[in-house]
């Protein structure tokens, strides 16, 4: 059985940022940048982040949606899902709690088309249907030398 906590950083279990930084290194393509301990630190310092995190039958961390609020109704949101635990309704569980804290999610995906591994070797897939299915629109693209990205955004109506 998954369930899913609300924390802030001081909240965060112990072996929860290791689980965090080996989730994030795994799941995103390796052209975005590695994340250690220490850079989690340093991007987390000095920012309210809130971190809903799904845990397993054991606790473990498996997933995390992390929201930077901009300002009381709007965000900025990343995730990532343990690969073994996706498919299984964990990235929409996080996705609905999201909601309800704020009326306005933005976000940047890697657009369907984007030939990018994984630190495996395996393809990147486009998560750009799981946030349609999700009612996330569509924002502008932008491009950078590590590759293109797509914003996504989500408000409540």
């Amino acid at each position: 059985m998954m369930h899913i906590e609300l924390l802030t950083f001081s909240q965060l279990k112990r072996g929860d940022i290791e689980k965090y930084v080996s989730i994030w290194n795994s799941e995103f393509p390796i052209t975005i940048s590695r994340l250690t301990k220490e850079s989690f630190y340093k991007k987390v310092q000095n920012k309210e982040i809130i971190f809903l995190v799904a845990r397993n039958k054991n606790s473990d961390l498996v997933g995390f949606l992390e929201l930077q609020k901009i300002d009381e109704n709007v965000a900025w949101f990343i995730m990532a899902i343990h690969k073994k635990y996706q498919l299984k309704g964990i990235g929409s569980k996080l996705i609905k709690k999201a909601k309800e804290l704020v009326k306005e999610l933005h976000g940047w995906i890697i657009p369907p088309g984007e030939c990018l591994f994984k630190q495996d070797f395996s393809l990147y897939r486009s998560p750009l249907l799981f946030y349609k299915k999700n009612d996330f629109a569509i924002g502008k693209m932008k491009r950078t030398k590590k590759g293109s990205y797509l914003e996504i955004i989500w408000k409540r109506e």
